[in-house]
């Protein structure tokens, strides 16, 4: 606060007060910080001034490299329909399978062997419990069997179990393993992971500062706002005890939809916002960054929808660049723009 004392009928302007107190934070920066700088010898300045040019040189190759870097373009599908559109596209790299059904997962798989030359992945659930542990072991046996090129968690439960199992194939850690800064990326590297997708909560600036070698990021889909153990079915008498999966709605204040997706085999629901994250307005930033793998996640998205929206996003051309699929009308950036606290 700023303390005045000024006589009755004196009178000083709001701009006036602001700018004596804006001078009066600066002087005391000033004198706070004087005694902390050095006096730099003349000698320093020659070894300043070749430490400038080395580095110099350094952003140079820096900058050299990174216009020759490649960056893939992966999917996480959630359908044997939205598997069907992906393998027809040759610009799509990387293939995630997030599928619930075992007997699903086999043709997915048997269809990919057969048709595609991408890199294959198979996505680990969000809630892993220790009575179905049979159920992931299973899981990582199927894998095994058809030499997928790796497996995306979500969990650290589940990197315990990959390393209990001596999984020796590539493990990326999904956006809830939380890889907020390069300290956690270290982490996750030295646990077994061999690549990391940027938490949706790291805005544009945290993007830039983060080390984004093995790094990758999501650029469009439907993200969870919850996990819930509460299962909608079984709350209201209709638990189907781990036959099916269902697509429900739950209503918020603003009567707005919110998709819920059952997992019926471990028993949980995942709750996913009204509109998808999509970053189709910053994708020149983000292709300037340099990762080495961005993201679509297509949830309930039909065949159409996905056709739609991977064309938007692979265009090159400028005039179907303008042409917005309605699938992206209505979307939220989420926090790139503004982050966290």
């Amino acid at each position: 606060s700023l303390a005045l004392s000024l006589s009755d009928d004196a009178y000083i302007s709001v701009k006036e007060i602001n700018d004596l107190r804006r001078k009066a934070v600066e002087q005391l920066k000033n004198l706070l910080l004087s005694d902390h700088r050095r006096i730099i010898k003349p000698t320093e300045y020659q070894n300043a001034f070749n430490q400038d040019r080395n580095n110099s040189n350094q952003a140079i190759q820096n900058n050299q490299t990174k216009q020759n870097h490649h960056t893939d373009i992966g999917a996480v599908i959630r359908s044997k329909e939205q598997l069907s559109v992906l393998l027809n596209n040759r610009k799509v790299n990387r293939i995630c399978l997030d599928l619930q059904d075992d007997n699903e997962l086999k043709c997915a798989l048997t269809e990919c062997q057969n048709t595609g030359d991408q890199l294959i992945y198979v996505a680990f659930p969000d809630i892993c419990r220790e009575n179905k542990r049979e159920i992931w072991t299973s899981r990582l046996a199927l894998c095994r069997r058809y030499q997928i090129n790796g497996i995306l968690i979500r969990t650290y439960e589940m990197l315990q179990f990959l390393k209990e199992e001596n999984y020796h194939e590539e493990i990326i850690a999904d956006t809830s393993l939380y890889c907020m800064n390069d300290k956690a990326k270290d982490f996750l590297t030295e646990s077994g992971c061999s690549s990391c997708m940027f938490p949706l909560e790291l805005n544009e600036r945290e993007l830039w500062n983060r080390n984004k070698s093995q790094g990758s990021i999501l650029v469009y889909g439907y993200f969870p706002v919850m996990h819930s153990a509460q299962c909608l079915l079984k709350t209201t008498g209709k638990c189907e005890h781990g036959q099916n999966q269902s697509m429900l709605y739950l209503k918020d204040r603003a009567r707005k939809n919110l998709h819920v997706l059952t997992n019926c085999k471990l028993c949980y629901n995942t709750i996913y916002n009204s509109v998808p994250l999509s970053l189709h307005t910053e994708l020149d930033k983000i292709k300037k960054m340099n990762f080495d793998t961005i993201w679509l996640s297509f949830t309930f998205e039909d065949q159409k929808t996905v056709l739609e929206v991977l064309e938007f996003y692979l265009a090159t051309d400028k005039k179907m660049k303008q042409s917005v699929p309605d699938a992206l009308l209505n979307y939220t950036k989420g926090h790139f723009s503004r982050g966290v606290e």
